[in-house]
């Protein structure tokens, strides 16, 4: 099961959490192709058959992002205050990498600030204090591009608005080691056409590789990074890509309590592993 945590300064409740992770938070599942050339339109995703070498080597990239954890900042949206407060310390890298993490997913809701007319380059000074940390502390770090609104109807636009912001993270983060770094194309696509989707992802994975050809990049199904979607998905051609999925039944346990999906919030207090002696009333 794929649980995401959010870090604050209370270090106590990390450690009450522990038991819940299992070896390996992400769930990855790789596949493999080769990229095609870059159109300025939406263009139609290409596919190649799996190089087994290629195949094994990402096997082992995605090994080594086990045990990772996916911290909340700059993602929160509701949170107008966001960028004025810095939520994670060095302590919590500590605590981190004595808990055994490995790697770190950050999502970041790019478009969001766009909005605000706060640049993406300002945004990466934020990204670029994390990276700073996980190099100190030796973590892996996941960009992943966080709240985009893409759906059937503006699939385009929306594309083309996440390779501008692609290119400019690319550009300011080529140099950096991919063995390192690497980038998630785009969180949990919405219940959507899954050909548009991939038609998406195909073309921002293309508009990457203008830039950077070597990053490993983190692609996920649509119906919110589903693993039945991910079945059906037919691999991009990229050799560098690991397929991602986010898992979340029972949904009444790692949801209890999420505002935001409606009535389920009213169930809290469900315990794991389950126990039908102390299943809240």
């Amino acid at each position: 099961m794929s649980l995401g945590v959010k870090i604050n300064r209370k270090n106590q409740f990390l450690k009450q959490l522990t038991g819940l992770f299992t070896p390996a938070l992400y769930l990855y599942m790789v596949l493999l192709g080769l990229m095609l050339h870059l159109n300025a339109h939406c263009q139609t995703a290409k596919t190649k058959p799996i190089d087994n070498g290629q195949r094994n080597v990402l096997f082992a990239k995605a090994a080594g992002l086990n045990n990772g954890v996916s911290i909340s900042w700059l993602e929160q949206t509701w949170n107008t205050s966001a960028l004025q407060h810095k939520p994670f310390t060095d302590e919590d890298f500590v605590l981190l990498k004595k808990l055994g993490f490995k790697s770190i997913r950050l999502p970041v809701a790019f478009e969001y600030y766009n909005s605000k007319h706060i640049s993406t380059n300002h945004i990466l000074t934020y990204v670029d204090a994390v990276l700073k940390q996980c190099k100190r502390y030796g973590f892996k770090l996941v960009i992943d591009y966080h709240g985009g609104e893409i759906n059937d109807n503006n699939y385009a636009d929306a594309t083309k608005k996440a390779i501008t912001n692609w290119l400019t993270i690319c550009k300011h983060y080529k140099k950096e080691s991919p063995a390192r770094l690497f980038f998630e194309i785009y969180n949990e696509p919405p219940h959507m056409d899954p050909q548009k989707w991939k038609d998406a992802a195909y073309n921002m994975v293309t508009a990457i590789r203008t830039i950077d050809k070597q990053r490993i990049l983190l692609v996920g199904a649509s119906n919110f990074n589903s693993i039945y979607e991910l079945s059906r998905f037919v691999r991009l051609a990229d050799e560098r890509i690991i397929y991602t999925f986010h898992f979340y039944e029972p949904f009444f346990f790692t949801h209890q309590g999420a505002e935001w999906v409606g009535d389920q919030v009213s169930t809290t207090g469900v315990p794991f592993p389950y126990d039908g002696k102390i299943f809240p009333s």
